[in-house]
């Protein structure tokens, strides 16, 4: 495992953006998000579409890897401490996204699609270049109004994080948007009892 210090980490791996990067945390809520089809593609027989999405899971997990991150501790300067971070390629290029602020102060970027890189992930699952996601669209215009003008036609995303319950989108969506959201959302394991409102 390579090991590194927090400045070396930060200047190499995060400013770059050419690399995903996620805490132990998020990484087991990613594995726990996905532990039903890991586990039945090890014991039972699967359908066709689950042994794709199963084969799929496994290259993502193992495009993954580990770095331990050295800082100083902030208690005492006699002592370290060490994280582990998964990293691996970014797999997308994302379409124009904005960045938001969560509760800790950490800048989220969201973006709602894009394409997925030349990475090796990527092309051992043979979707290199292709959409993921969707294209950005306007709302349709209906009687001078847009779509989002009424409250009746537009849903939001909301999941648990951290034990907090906070909207996952920032804008409003059409209840399709709202369910692929949803499907992202669980896909990530960065949110658990995820509902549309």
């Amino acid at each position: 495992m390579i090991s590194l210090s927090h400045k070396e980490f930060e200047k190499t791996i995060v400013k770059g953006g050419e690399f995903e990067v996620y805490t132990q945390e998020q990484f087991d809520r990613y594995i726990n998000a996905n532990l039903d089809l890991l586990k039945k593609g090890e014991f039972d027989t699967l359908s066709d579409i689950e042994k794709s999405e199963y084969e799929a899971l496994k290259e993502e997990i193992k495009g993954f890897g580990q770095i331990e991150v050295v800082s100083p501790s902030k208690e005492s300067d006699f002592r370290i401490e060490k994280a582990i971070m998964y990293v691996r390629p970014a797999q997308v290029e994302w379409d124009e996204h904005e960045l938001i602020k969560s509760e800790d102060g950490t800048e989220i970027m969201k973006a709602r699609g894009g394409r997925y890189t030349d990475t090796p992930t990527n092309r051992k699952l043979g979707r290199v270049g292709q959409r993921y996601g969707k294209e950005k669209k306007e709302p349709s215009k209906t009687q001078g109004k847009t779509l989002f003008e009424d409250n009746k036609n537009t849903f939001k995303v909301t999941g648990l994080r951290d034990g907090k319950r906070e909207e996952i989108n920032s804008k409003p969506l059409t209840k399709e948007d709202a369910k692929e959201m949803m499907e992202d959302a669980k896909r990530s394991g960065l949110y658990s009892d995820i509902r549309l409102g």
